[in-house]
């Protein structure tokens, strides 16, 4: 029960890491992968190749399902490229989408370490995915 709850305060440490300034340079755009991963995802069309192969597909996948979602729920039925029309918003959104992915991480990490290495080695790497700076910077 100790090692949930480390696990769960790296968890919440790591969150607060990745989403304090989640806004950095917005509206203009500083991360150089950003403008492709959200424009394909707001581009794809009836055909869902994104014919990019140098990024993660799953990743702008998920991105278009959450900004069809996103565009739903502000009303925008028809066309959900509308709630879009600032970038700064799409940018926003993918943003928390991948500051969610590498928030969960640090668990996912713990419990595929946890079995076979120990709750003390799983809680170590868990910490280290948690804060280290390239993993923190990059979600």
């Amino acid at each position: 029960m100790p090692a949930v709850a480390l696990v769960l305060c790296l968890t919440l440490v790591a969150g607060w890491l990745r989403f304090a300034s989640i806004d950095f340079g917005l509206p203009d755009n500083f991360r150089p992968d950003e403008e492709y991963i959200v424009e394909k995802a707001i581009g794809f069309g009836p055909n869902w190749d994104p014919y990019f192969a140098t990024y993660p597909a799953g990743l702008m996948y998920v991105n278009a399902f959450v900004f069809r979602a996103y565009g739903v729920a502000h009303g925008n039925w028809s066309d959900f490229r509308a709630a879009f029309a600032d970038k700064t918003r799409a940018y926003l959104v993918s943003r928390e989408i991948t500051a969610v992915f590498g928030t969960a991480t640090v668990v996912a990490i713990y419990a595929a370490a946890a079995p076979a290495f120990g709750s003390v080695a799983a809680l170590s790497t868990a910490a280290i995915v948690g804060f280290s700076t390239l993993n923190v910077s990059e979600s």
